[in-house]
């Protein structure tokens, strides 16, 4: 019993160093891929950063997080400046599956609530005059899950913040509730924990949507 009982002990400490080491690499892996995505500089090096992702997500089958970042990846593309509408779409549909892929993996997730949300607004913003009517609710709507999912998270107010100021600005009226909501992100932001796997973007665009505001911070 006692030779059994030590048998079963060297199983349960091999077992637990190896998944240690495999979280290891896995974290190395996405810190890399998280440093590529940061200084990518144009739609090449998204793409490779969104390929390495893709690998992890094939390796790392019961991770969320290697096709929620392919997915932004992918949004980002279809900001890239001249695409024909088409183009556009076809990345979207991309980041649209690789968010799916996220969430069967990980359900009630507020981030990837956001992605989706995120790629809503990018399919309006390729296509506002044909799309504003059916689409600028249904990200609000998405982007206010998000926010009352996980009330601290900074991404949900920098982009509902976002849209709120396109509509003040569409509508002709105040900017307040907009501005009001990037100030709370840039809060939140300050509050999040640098060196993580997690989500962390969108610091730029709650920046960018003070200075848009030309308020001071409180």
């Amino acid at each position: 019993m006692r030779i059994l009982k030590s048998t079963l002990l060297v199983a349960i400490l091999f077992l637990s160093i190896h998944a240690f080491a495999g979280n290891e690499a896995y974290i190395k892996a996405m810190k890399k891929g998280i440093e590529a995505l940061d200084n990518s500089n144009g739609r090449e090096d998204l793409q490779r950063t969104a390929n390495m992702f893709d690998r992890i997500g094939e390796k790392e089958t019961k991770e969320w997080l290697p096709s929620y970042y392919s997915g932004l990846c992918y949004v980002y593309m279809s900001f890239s400046r001249g695409l024909a509408l088409e183009d556009r779409d076809r990345y979207l549909a991309k980041a649209t599956e690789r968010a799916n892929a996220a969430e069967a993996i990980s359900e009630n997730n507020s981030e990837i609530v956001l992605l989706q949300g995120y790629i809503s607004m990018a399919k309006l913003s390729a296509d506002p005059a044909n799309r504003g009517q059916t689409l600028s609710p249904l990200t609000m709507q998405t982007f206010g899950k998000a926010m009352g999912m996980d009330p601290e998270n900074p991404r949900a107010y920098a982009l509902m913040a976002r849209m709120e100021l396109g509509m003040a600005q569409f509508f002709g009226s105040g900017t307040e509730k907009a501005c009001g909501l990037a100030h709370r992100s840039i809060a939140l932001f300050d509050a999040e924990e640098e060196d993580s796997i997690e989500p962390r973007w969108g610091r730029n665009i709650a920046q960018q949507m003070i200075e848009d505001c030309k308020i001071p911070e409180e």
